[in-house]
């Protein structure tokens, strides 16, 4: 871990959270938030709240960019792990 993050006091909080918290639990929070944002931006519709439902749907639009960049990050890193060893 201390190779990826150069910065030991970044990469013991990293570490931490990392042995914290089990995949499961973390992908399962991310799941949450995404549909609570999602549920959110059509309720806010619903009640007829036009600038808080534009602003909640440009969130929700950078959503699938941003798990994109993520499994792509993870993609590259994963590799590059078993080449490190």
């Amino acid at each position: 871990m201390h190779r990826l993050i150069p910065n030991q006091k970044i990469s013991n909080k990293v570490r931490i959270f990392i042995e914290e918290k089990p995949i499961t639990k973390v992908i399962g929070s991310i799941l949450y938030w995404i549909l609570i944002f999602f549920f959110v931006t059509v309720a806010t519709e619903t009640l007829g709240l036009p600038v808080v439902t534009t602003w909640l749907s440009g969130i929700v639009g950078y959503l699938p960019k941003i798990l994109s960049a993520t499994l792509i990050g993870i993609a590259g890193v994963t590799p590059g792990l078993f080449c490190a060893i």
